[in-house]
């Protein structure tokens, strides 16, 4: 990416690692080292972290997720910076509390296009 220069940067990561047995204070630290990486290659560029999103297939492990998504976006509100934090969490969250099934593939983890729908109004909604 030497000669790409964008106008944003817009990041979802964390799932997988968490799904394969990572902490979430590991993710948090490998947060803080992207956003040192992504200051250094690119300035003061508007980014944007998707939260780590719901699902029915990792839902034994969604109080990790929510700490971890807890972790970034205090991070990011304490920072003052050029990042800013999209929360899919709480939309994708049906009247129960639990992941709403529509928004997923038959796996219960990747999304469905309903789901894929939510996350770029979203995405949208925040870029303004």
């Amino acid at each position: 990416m030497i000669d790409y220069k964008p106008k944003a940067l817009v990041v979802y990561a964390g799932d997988n690692d968490l799904g394969d047995g990572r902490n979430p204070e590991e993710i948090f630290i490998f947060f803080q080292q992207l956003m040192v990486k992504v200051n250094i290659r690119f300035g003061n560029l508007p980014c944007y972290f998707i939260s780590l999103k719901p699902s029915i297939h990792r839902w034994h492990i969604a109080d990790q997720f929510r700490y971890t998504n807890n972790l970034i976006e205090s991070e990011i509100i304490k920072l003052h910076g050029n990042w800013k934090f999209i929360d899919v969490f709480k939309k994708m969250l049906d009247k129960s509390g639990h992941p709403n099934p529509s928004l997923y593939d038959y796996d219960g983890l990747h999304l469905s296009e309903e789901g894929y729908r939510l996350w770029t109004e979203s995405v949208k909604e925040k870029l303004g």
